[in-house]
């Protein structure tokens, strides 16, 4: 299970940042407020849909793979600390896409797709 856990995870960083058009930017005071004020500022319901069920299967997993490990209540908290960081890393990563709308309300409903997952 650990190792469809890990599967997951390379999925979701691969589909957050393809196509890999990185430029260099500076990471100002500005650009990162504009991040911090992308909170809860309306989402359209296939955005929403998109973000939590791609992480359904990283909470699924990860609890399933901690649970084998006999780490099942530790394992939840640290698959859902885990999905919070994943969503908020790939937002700072899209920072350097210009393909790609970081927004960190999407970190929000990855980690309600995360503990959708871990809930099954």
């Amino acid at each position: 299970m650990f190792v469809l856990f890990l599967i997951v995870n390379v999925l979701i960083i691969y589909g957050s940042i393809y196509p890999f058009d990185f430029v260099a930017v500076d990471l100002t005071a500005e650009r990162m407020e504009r991040l911090l004020d992308t909170i809860w500022c309306g989402v359209r319901p296939g955005d929403l849909l998109g973000n939590v069920i791609l992480f359904v299967p990283l909470g699924f997993f990860g609890c399933f793979a901690m649970a084998r490990r006999g780490r099942a209540k530790a394992g939840t908290v640290m698959v859902l600390v885990w999905g919070l960081f994943l969503g908020v890393g790939l937002q700072v990563v899209q920072l350097y896409l210009p393909s790609r709308v970081p927004a960190l309300d999407d970190a929000i409903w990855n980690l309600l797709g995360t503990g959708l997952g871990a809930a099954a």
